[in-house]
């Protein structure tokens, strides 16, 4: 089993540079055609889905619809997007200092008040249940994969200023190392071990 985790497209929010978290607006024209643009892909690749989960806000669910045909998208509000508070909507180029401080190392700034911080937002979204057999977990530049009871990391090491792969490492690692991996960057795991 093989799991994707799609993002959806864009909206006149985003093309307009703003926080965008739980507002709910649709996708725009560019986000439609990149939808279609992941479809064509899956159907080329011959990639088929048998469940999709999705967070219920429309623009997730018309990513989906595109992309993933008829199969009916199952909703789960623990996939909503991070919660910005009072600062939902705000330009990305005006943003306050304490905002400005949290995006510089949401990792370990904590966020400000009356925002969603990062460690809530992975410990309810690794709650979301994808199969008790997940095998496949896909982030851009990290996959962590399972085959029989071994655990694999798999990473793609990328130069920032071309953006050109430089290294690619694929090595088994332990449910302790991977769980060591997260305490490092302070989040909890988003995986549910199921030992």
């Amino acid at each position: 089993m093989s799991v994707y985790i799609i993002r959806h497209g864009q909206t006149d929010a985003n093309a307009g540079g703003r926080l965008l978290g739980r507002s709910d607006p649709p996708l725009n024209g560019t986000g439609i055609r990149q939808a279609e643009q992941l479809r064509d892909f899956f159907l080329k690749e011959a990639v088929s889905f048998d469940r999709v989960i999705s967070s219920p806000l429309q623009r997730a669910l018309q990513t989906a619809r595109i992309v993933c045909g008829d199969i009916a998208a199952e909703t789960d509000e623990r996939l909503l997007e991070m919660d910005y508070g009072p600062y939902e909507g705000l330009s990305l180029e005006e943003f306050p200092p304490e905002l400005s401080f949290f995006f510089r190392d949401f990792l370990r700034h904590p966020a400000p008040e009356g925002m969603e911080s990062l460690a809530q937002v992975t410990e309810r979204a690794g709650a979301v249940s994808l199969d008790s057999t997940m095998t496949r977990i896909d982030v851009p530049g990290l996959t962590l994969r399972t085959q029989d009871s071994d655990i694999y990391l798999e990473a793609k090491v990328q130069n920032q200023d071309d953006m050109k792969v430089k290294a690619s490492v694929n090595a088994q690692i332990g449910k302790q190392d991977l769980q060591k991996l997260f305490s490092i960057a302070r989040q909890p795991s988003p995986i549910a071990w199921k030992d």
